[in-house]
């Protein structure tokens, strides 16, 4: 089971000490990442849109770098709900892979389901190795398909 970290303290606190231009630099990252998700969410259908990333190399042998996750982590979500546009969980997991895949470190995109009160929510979240990167609140969703990626070339 992945294992979430939502606004987690550490990664909060770590991307805090992060300001001044290394913080301004990752805000615009974010801001480039989810409109190019955006604009490829409207020109593209899902699978077409996740296959956009990589064609699935292999994974690089070294464990992904944390402190890269964390910080993506952290600005997505924060970014995402500021943005001019629709950036919900699909966008902002697709933004988030495609950085990643910039660093070399492979993920899956998990589009997931659950019905609650007599109505059918759908919902997508990215997981790096064991890490939940987007997305956090997936608890009551049933995977339905996982789409991953190796890094970029």
């Amino acid at each position: 089971m992945p294992t979430a970290r939502p606004h987690s303290v550490a990664a909060g606190a770590q991307h805090r000490r992060a300001t001044g231009a290394a913080l301004w630099i990752d805000i615009g990252r974010a801001v480039y990442h989810l409109a190019r998700a955006r604009a490829a969410l409207g020109t593209a259908d899902l699978v077409e849109l996740i296959g956009t990333v990589s064609d699935g190399a292999a994974a690089p042998a070294d464990p992904p770098d944390a402190a890269v996750i964390d910080r993506i982590a952290y600005v997505i979500p924060r970014v995402g709900c500021r943005v001019p546009w629709r950036s919900d969980c699909l966008i902002q997991a697709h933004a988030a892979q495609r950085w990643l895949a910039h660093h070399a470190i492979p993920s899956r995109i998990c589009i997931g389901g659950r019905t609650r009160e007599g109505r059918f929510d759908a919902h997508a979240w990215l997981v790096a190795g064991e890490t939940i990167v987007t997305g956090w609140d997936n608890a009551e969703f049933d995977t339905y398909a996982e789409f991953g990626v190796g890094p970029a070339d």
